[in-house]
């Protein structure tokens, strides 16, 4: 388990280092109430431009795309 942990954490952190103009999607599963059918999936995403990092739920990336597009 260690072994694997530190590789996840090795490939992440070649990933951040060469990054540039990248964008990373994660997918958060989760339970909010006691219920197994209480499953709630909401997807992320990491934006690295110039240097700069913007993490962003998926809905807030669609309308930061719509309001560029509009201008």
């Amino acid at each position: 388990m260690k072994k694997q942990l530190s590789g996840f954490f090795l490939v992440l952190a070649t990933l951040c280092l060469f990054a540039q103009n990248k964008t990373f999607v994660y997918q958060l599963d989760y339970r909010y109430s006691d219920k197994k059918d209480d499953k709630k999936k909401e997807t992320f995403t990491l934006d690295i431009v110039n240097q700069q990092s913007v993490f962003r739920t998926e809905d807030e990336k669609k309308s930061k795309t719509k309001e560029i597009k509009n201008t």
